[in-house]
């Protein structure tokens, strides 16, 4: 997928957010295969529209107040779908409350092929550590077992229950909607999660005193979490030498993995050709 044939940063993300592969398959939960090739072949134009002009785009993504990354992709699902061919937009972002009590939040429901559909959307960025663990701080069993056995359920609660009887909805479907990338650690063997999709989206992870440049033709810049959607595009006052690293990696106060671009020069910018977690050392101990 040439995301490159955008121009903006936004639209690119945007159209990331539809395009890319779920990282989660479950049976039950997961949409049907071909449903994001579908959505975009079907968005396309409108893209094409924003790229000669995104004020749409942008008025929208100025709504946001939060800088969190995961609040940067939900706004751009809710973009997504209030411009869909296919999907009914029917409520998004509902708080249920039980005496007095907040239960959670209920991110979508849309109406799709004439059925009512409850998702809940997350974006991720996971690597694999060891034993099967994806992230031992955040760890994507616990996120996952959070999304099925509470978050998704939250329409089988007396609040959840006026919520849709005031909707007009007898009954729906509950679908997951993960995307993201699992980074595998560099040359090891390590196992997908049994819960992924065959098609996520992969790239690797190694720590500093492990990292050898894949492509000696490759420069390199860092990723913001911002940015950390769609491929960046980038200048020569963005670009770190390899000697560099060890002084980007230290500048940051919680000593997290970063993430990097590795990038190819066309004409006076720097093209991302993939992005990589690089650590310190002494990683996850000391964070």
């Amino acid at each position: 997928m040439d995301y490159f044939q955008f121009k903006t940063k936004e639209l690119r993300d945007l159209a990331w957010v539809i395009r890319s592969p779920f990282m989660i398959f479950d049976e039950q939960l997961s949409l049907e295969d071909g449903f994001c090739e579908h959505e975009f072949n079907n968005m396309l134009p409108l893209l094409q529209k924003l790229d000669q002009n995104p004020s749409d785009l942008f008025s929208h993504l100025g709504e946001l107040r939060s800088p969190y990354l995961g609040h940067y992709y939900e706004k751009l699902v809710q973009f997504w779908l209030m411009h869909s061919e296919d999907i009914e937009l029917v409520a998004n972002n509902i708080q249920l409350v039980e005496n007095g009590n907040t239960l959670g939040e209920i991110d979508f429901i849309v109406k799709r092929n004439n059925r009512y559909e409850h998702w809940e959307v997350a974006v991720k960025f996971y690597l694999g550590y060891e034993h099967e663990i994806w992230n031992p701080v955040d760890r994507l069993d616990l996120k996952l077992n959070r999304m099925f056995s509470h978050q998704l359920k939250m329409t089988e609660t007396e609040a959840g229950k006026r919520l849709l009887q005031k909707l007009g909805i007898d009954e729906l479907d509950r679908k997951c909607l993960v995307k993201g990338y699992l980074y595998y650690p560099l040359n090891k063997e390590f196992a997908a999660p049994q819960v992924s999709s065959v098609f996520h989206a992969r790239s690797w992870w190694t720590y500093h005193k492990s990292l050898n440049y894949p492509m000696k033709d490759l420069f390199l810049a860092r990723k913001e979490k911002r940015d950390w959607l769609s491929p960046s595009i980038f200048k020569e006052e963005d670009l770190i030498r390899q000697e560099q690293l060890i002084q980007k990696l230290s500048s940051r106060k919680n000593r997290k993995p970063q993430l990097f671009a590795f990038l190819k020069k066309e004409g006076a910018h720097y093209y991302e050709e993939f992005s990589s977690f690089i650590s310190l050392d002494n990683w996850p101990d000391k964070i």
